[in-house]
């Protein structure tokens, strides 16, 4: 890397000596030459080391030539106009008797050399980055690239084509272009045709196999990441066409382009709901948080979330020794600063619990420690009464000896009108979370209402992907059953939120206070839906590759679920 930069640094003094070479020998006639060759020699060292620092300062040696953009051009026009700047005042300067007595360059002179040191500068960089497109265009276009079509608007089809174009995504080439905001008069984008819009893609298909250049794979951008867009019928068609589906997450600050296989969250939901990071950094940041039920899939996410916002101390409970290691790694790899705490310990237990809140002082606490597989409770419910009861009632005890600020109760919308035994105790806990905000006036007490989350330990998602992965069937309760879907990312989110509004609102009259939150989410999803989705979304046909069997309800469960 430093031989790269002394090769940049020794090619610009180049450039500025070239420039003043040939300013003198465009400008001056042939008596005048040898004069201003002898003068131009007397100035070079102090030309040359003010153009080294004027360079450095302007930024030219901070950016790679093959990334040079619009923002490194400018920065040379600014170097170069502040060295002739510097030239003008120097050539007042040696008018004076003491010196030269006379304009060594003159305006004419000073104004070609900015011309000229102009494009010498900004012509090497623009020089190297076209050969290096050019090399990377002849490397992606070779046998071994892989055609494909992007997916998405222009300004986001742009950055791809680009990352493509720099060699940024080894092994692909971008035949063509379908946008979802089709601009009049726009054929290209960064030499790349745009052959139409998505409705288009079966058409567009045969017309590239026609010509020999059939697109193995689409590259969809954020944009055409939405549930409008990947319907049934578009995922039916790629199905038939043949093409894996991949998605454009980002360029990192590596200048790394990254592209995954498209998740599955992306085909099933509505646009993804997004928190306020600087709402949930003032909640958190220097706080004591405490987490029971940390090591699972919900919990995870939200000490992962709190751990971003840099607070003083997290707290991870959990009664599982396996689940506590895991959530240890994970933070040690992503957060390995932070002031970590983890607690073997069983919500059941009273006196552990108590004790662990007194010595450890809390001020925001998350219960997400629960049961909550329906078809367990139902059969064995005296243990749900146990955890999803008594371990919350202890919950909350303790918290109130321990003196804490906030308590978030992690809910279900299977307590609205509730027919199980999950939902029975998790509407107690709602009940008596409710009872503590109305009666206490220095700490708050709220709950989180969750529809389905979808990649949750034991959920639909994880269930079906295994079952495809098997060659089906894919097993459905019933097929007119209905849910409401929100990702791991929105639950804690969801959670962190509601307890950053409650805390915003605890000097409020306790009949005036919101003690239940619930996201948006939309309309319910059929679940027969989601499983014909995840089908196509894995590269087969419903009912022809893989089967839908229909099994019947079980006890606990209904057809629809309530948000209130």
């Amino acid at each position: 890397m430093f031989f790269k930069r002394l090769l940049i640094v020794v090619s610009d003094l180049i450039s500025v000596l070239m420039a003043a070479e040939l300013t003198v020998l465009f400008r001056f006639s042939a008596d005048q030459l040898a004069e201003r060759e002898r003068l131009l020699m007397l100035l070079a060292p102090v030309v040359l080391t003010a153009s080294l620092l004027i360079n450095y300062l302007s930024g030219l040696y901070r950016s790679r030539w093959r990334f040079a953009s619009l923002p490194d051009f400018m920065a040379v026009l600014r170097a170069v106009t502040i060295l002739t700047a510097l030239l003008v005042l120097l050539d007042y300067v040696l008018v004076s008797n003491n010196f030269f007595g006379r304009y060594a360059f003159g305006k004419v002179a000073i104004l070609l050399f900015w011309f000229l040191l102009s494009g010498m500068l900004g012509g090497s960089r623009v020089a190297f980055r076209y050969y290096r497109f050019l090399m990377s265009r002849g490397r992606v276009s070779g046998a071994d690239a892989r055609n494909c079509l992007i997916v998405g608007k222009a300004g986001e089809v742009e950055a791809v084509a680009k990352a493509i174009e720099e060699g940024l995504l080894p092994g692909y080439f971008a035949r063509g272009i379908l946008l979802l905001d089709r601009i009049d008069g726009l054929s290209r984008i960064r030499r790349t045709d745009v052959l139409g819009s998505i409705d288009s893609l079966a058409d567009v298909v045969a017309d590239m196999e026609y010509r020999g250049v059939a697109p193995a794979c689409l590259i969809l951008t954020t944009s055409a990441l939405r549930p409008d867009i990947l319907s049934s019928r578009f995922l039916s068609t790629v199905r038939e066409l043949g093409l894996q589906i991949l998605r454009f997450d980002a360029v990192g600050i590596d200048h790394n382009a990254q592209l995954a296989l498209a998740n599955p969250e992306d085909f099933l939901l509505r646009s993804g709901v997004r928190s306020d990071p600087q709402r949930l950094e003032a909640l958190l940041c220097g706080a004591r948080i405490l987490i029971t039920g940390g090591g699972g899939s919900i919990g995870k996410e939200i000490v992962l979330r709190a751990a971003a916002c840099k607070p003083d101390k997290i707290i991870i409970l959990d009664h599982s020794e396996l689940a506590l290691h895991n959530i240890r790694m994970a933070l040690s790899r992503e957060q390995p600063q932070q002031n970590i705490h983890t607690c073997l310990c069983d919500i059941r237990d009273m006196d552990r619990l108590s004790d662990l809140f007194l010595s450890l002082r809390p001020e925001i606490i998350v219960h997400a420690a629960a049961l909550k597989h329906v078809n367990f409770l139902e059969e064995d419910w005296t243990e749900a009464i146990k955890t999803n009861i008594f371990g919350t009632l202890n919950v909350f005890r303790a918290a109130k000896e321990a003196g804490a600020n906030l308590v978030v109760n992690v809910s279900t919308d299977k307590a609205v009108e509730p027919v199980g035994f999950l939902g029975f105790t998790k509407r107690f806990g709602e009940l008596y979370a409710r009872a503590l905000d109305q009666s206490e006036t220095l700490m708050r007490f709220v709950s989180v209402r969750f529809g389905n989350v979808l990649g949750s330990n034991g959920s639909v998602l994880p269930k079906f992907l295994e079952q495809i992965a098997h060659g089906g069937p894919v097993t459905i309760t019933d097929a007119g059953m209905v849910r409401y879907f929100m990702s791991i990312r929105e639950a804690a989110e969801l959670v962190l939120t509601a307890g950053s509004h409650a805390l915003e609102a605890k000097s409020a009259p306790p009949v005036a206070r919101t003690s239940l939150y619930v996201l948006r989410m939309g309309d319910p999803v059929r679940i027969l839906d989601l499983a014909e989705k995840l089908i196509r979304w894995a590269g087969f046909e419903p009912e022809r590759d893989i089967e839908i069997k229909v099994i019947g309800r079980r006890a606990g469960e209904r057809l629809n679920e309530s948000l209130f």
